[in-house]
C-alpha cells in the first residue's frame, strides 16, 4: 500500500538524486550514448536545467577505470583552468609558474595512462570560459600516449559555447562533437514525474491531464518543473485534495508568480536571483561546518563575521565573498597572510563550483549547485571599494548614574 498522498515532503520527493539513482528518458538517453563515444573532444550544448551535467558525469564513468580532473566555468585565463585541474588532481600548485604547472599536469597524465587508466577533463558551465581558457584546454588535446590523445574532453554548456568550440578547436584533425540535448518532449517530463513519485508510492498524485499542463508550463527546464510540482503539492495539501489535477497545478503557477513578484519588488530580489552555493570550511582534513552563502559573506578572526574562523594568521576581516545573479567571487581585504585559489595567491577573483580558498590553516570549498546568470560576476576594481566595509556598531548607552 503507497504512502499517503501529502504525507512526504515535496522537498523530500523533489530533492536531488544520487549519482546512482538518475533518470534518464529517451532524450537525455540519445544524447549520452553520443556523448559516451566519440572524439576526445566532445561538447554537449542545451539550455539551462535540461540534464546536461546529469549527462556529462555519466558519459564520464564509462568504462574502465577513470580518473576525473573538474574545471567549471568560469575560468578567465590558462592559469584559472591549470589550478582548478591540479586541484582536482590533488596536486600542488604553489610557487609553480605555468609552464611547470603544464609540465606537471602532463606528467600526471602519462603516469595515469601508464597504469591503464583513462583521463577524463569534465567541463561544466563551459559558456562562461572566457577564450584564454579554452586556449588552456585545447592544448591538453596535445598531450599524447602511445603517439594517440591521452585526455578526453567531455563539456557541457548553454548554446554559446559552440562558437569557442569552433573557433579553438575546430581546425584540429580530431574534428569535436558538437551534441545537442534537446528539451525534455511531454512524454519525457510525463516519465520523470512517474519516475519521481514511485519512489514513494505517489505515481498516481497527479492526473494525466496535471502532468501535460507541467510539461507546457515548466518551459523545458526539470528545475521550473520540480518547483512547479512542489508548489502544487504544497497547494493540495492545503486544499484537502486527493490528487494534483490541473486546476490545482494553475494555482501553484499563480502562487510562484506571486512570490516571484514579491521578491523583485522588494529589497531581497538580488538575492533571490543568485544560484544556490555552500562553503564547505574545514581543517586538517577534517569538515567543521557548511555555511549557506548570500549576497556577502564575511570571513576572518572576529566573532562579527559570517563566518568566524579563529586563528592567529587570519586578520579580524580578512575577506568577504559576494554573490550575484552571474555567480560569486572572493575579495581579499588588505589581510596581512592573504588567501590562495587553488594554491594560487589572489586578492579577488571569480569562485566556481569546486574552487577552494585557503586561508590559514582553514580551506573553504565552493559547491555551487544553482546555475549563474550569463556574464562576468566580477565588477570593475573601482566599485570593491566599500565591499569590505562592516555595519557600524550601535553607539554605546550612556553611563547611568546613580543619584544619591
Amino acid at each position: 500500500m503507497g504512502a499517503s498522498p501529502f504525507s512526504v515532503s515535496p522537498a523530500t520527493v523533489f530533492a536531488r538524486p544520487t549519482a546512482d539513482d538518475v533518470w534518464l528518458g529517451p532524450t537525455q538517453r540519445a544524447a549520452l550514448s553520443r556523448l559516451s563515444s566519440g572524439p576526445t573532444l566532445r561538447v554537449l550544448t542545451g539550455e539551462a536545467a535540461t540534464g546536461k551535467s546529469v549527462l556529462l558525469n555519466r558519459a564520464a564513468s564509462g568504462p574502465g577505470e577513470v580518473v576525473r580532473l573538474e574545471c567549471s566555468g568560469p575560468r578567465r585565463g590558462s592559469g584559472d583552468v591549470l589550478a582548478a585541474l591540479l586541484a582536482s588532481a590533488d596536486l600542488p600548485a604553489l610557487g609553480l609558474d605555468e609552464i611547470d604547472q603544464r609540465n606537471l599536469l602532463g606528467v600526471f597524465v602519462q603516469h595515469r595512462r601508464s597504469q591503464g587508466q583513462r583521463v577524463v577533463v569534465i567541463v561544466d558551465d563551459a559558456h562562461l570560459l572566457a577564450p584564454d581558457a579554452w586556449c588552456e584546454l585545447d592544448r591538453l588535446r596535445a598531450i599524447k600516449f602511445d603517439g594517440a590523445p591521452a585526455v578526453e574532453l567531455l563539456c557541457a554548456g548553454r548554446t554559446p559555447s559552440e562558437a569557442h568550440i569552433e573557433s579553438f578547436c575546430g581546425s584540429e584533425p580530431d574534428e569535436p562533437a558538437l551534441l545537442r540535448l534537446e528539451p525534455p518532449s511531454p512524454g519525457d517530463v510525463a516519465s520523470y514525474l512517474t519516475w519521481r513519485l514511485r519512489r514513494f508510492g505517489l505515481e498516481d498524485l497527479f492526473t494525466a491531464l496535471a502532468i501535460q499542463l507541467v510539461a507546457r508550463l515548466g518551459g523545458g527546464s526539470f528545475r521550473a518543473i520540480d518547483v512547479l510540482c512542489q508548489m502544487a503539492m504544497l497547494i493540495g495539501k492545503e486544499l484537502g485534495v486527493a490528487r494534483i489535477d490541473a486546476q490545482t497545478v494553475r494555482h501553484a503557477l499563480r502562487a510562484l508568480s506571486e512570490r516571484h513578484a514579491e521578491r523583485v519588488s522588494g529589497d531581497g530580489g538580488q538575492e533571490a536571483s543568485m544560484p544556490e552555493a555552500q562553503l564547505v570550511v574545514s581543517r586538517d582534513g577534517h569538515e567543521l561546518r557548511r555555511i549557506r552563502l548570500g549576497s556577502r559573506t564575511m570571513i576572518g578572526r572576529s566573532e562579527h563575521n559570517d563566518v568566524a574562523l579563529p586563528s592567529p594568521f587570519l586578520s579580524r576581516h580578512h575577506a568577504t565573498i559576494v554573490g550575484t545573479p552571474a555567480g560569486y567571487y572572493v575579495v581579499d581585504l588588505n589581510s596581512a597572510n592573504g588567501l590562495e585559489i587553488n594554491g594560487r595567491r589572489a586578492t579577488r577573483a571569480v569562485l566556481a563550483d569546486l574552487d577552494v580558498i585557503t586561508i590559514g590553516p582553514y580551506r573553504l570549498k565552493m559547491r555551487m549547485s544553482g546555475t549563474p546568470a550569463l556574464g562576468d560576476p566580477l565588477p570593475p576594481p573601482g566599485s570593491l571599494e566599500t565591499t569590505g566595509q562592516m555595519p557600524k556598531p550601535p553607539p554605546p548607552a550612556p553611563a547611568i548614574r546613580r543619584i544619591k
